[in-house]
């Protein structure tokens, strides 16, 4: 995710609380990237040998959150078994169960994850995925359809994100998820809840939270792994999943990044 002069929000929010941090903003936290905030990031990047071009990018974004301590734990801890399988979210049905899966509301601790993370796994691609279910539907409710009707031992996806932004990290990059049958070896596989309307038809429903981790976790696996590219998961099988074009989205990010 890049921030720049005159963002506002809850990223804007944990920014100057990491400025803070390094002593580099001694104001109030508030929810806009103003000229004290410009003049702070200036002054960070100048301290950390960094283009000093006033944008928080991935690269400004992995110095100020390397301080960090994960407190991220994957729901799944190993793989018992070798498995390839396609995550077929056009067949969830899901359980009204309630939540209890520990999630992190921080894109900053996701960029550290991330960044923090020794990957010797061959990553050489990330794809997008939706699940296919209504926003609502929970990560616990997920997760049960995979353990007791698909009967899998690893998860589709390594990182899920709910409607409100927040994430759970449920495998180790440097293990296999099951996204993408035949491709699960070397793609890290990624998906926001929801993704389809009322009737099951797709349908974007990303809010802009989820917007938001999900440009972090492409910028930010960008610049960590320069040759990794990144794909929706229309690419490799007969589905609509992720329910948007993520070439064009991502050329919208390039573009904006200008």
């Amino acid at each position: 995710m890049i921030l720049r002069i005159n963002h506002k929000g809850e990223r804007v929010k944990e920014l100057q609380t990491l400025l803070k941090y390094h002593g580099c903003f001694n104001h109030q936290i508030t929810d806009f990237f103003g000229t004290i905030t410009y003049k702070a990031v200036i002054r960070f990047q100048k301290e950390n040998g960094l283009d000093p071009d006033g944008l928080v990018g991935p690269k400004t974004w992995e110095k100020l959150t390397s301080h960090l301590k994960s407190n991220i734990t994957p729901t799944y801890s190993t793989n018992e078994v070798s498995e390839d399988f396609d995550d077929d979210e056009e067949e969830f049905k899901v359980e009204e169960i309630k939540d209890n899966q520990p999630s992190s509301p921080y894109i900053s601790e996701l960029i550290h994850l991330i960044n923090s993370s020794d990957i010797s796994r061959n990553i050489i691609r990330l794809v997008f995925h939706c699940t296919a279910t209504q926003p609502t539907a929970t990560v616990e409710a997920i997760q049960r359809y995979w353990k007791n009707v698909r009967k899998w031992k690893s998860p589709g996806y390594h990182i899920i994100i709910k409607s409100d932004g927040s994430w759970v990290q449920l495998l180790d990059f440097n293990k296999i998820s099951n996204g993408v049958a035949g491709k699960n070896s070397t793609s890290i596989n990624v998906s926001y809840i929801g993704g389809v309307d009322k009737n099951g038809k797709a349908l974007d429903t990303r809010t802009p939270e989820q917007i938001e981790v999900l440009e972090t976790i492409y910028t930010t696996f960008k610049n960590k792994l320069p040759n990794i590219t990144f794909h929706g998961h229309y690419k490799f099988s007969n589905k609509a999943c992720p329910s948007f074009n993520v070439e064009r989205w991502i050329k919208n990010i390039e573009e904006n990044a200008k």
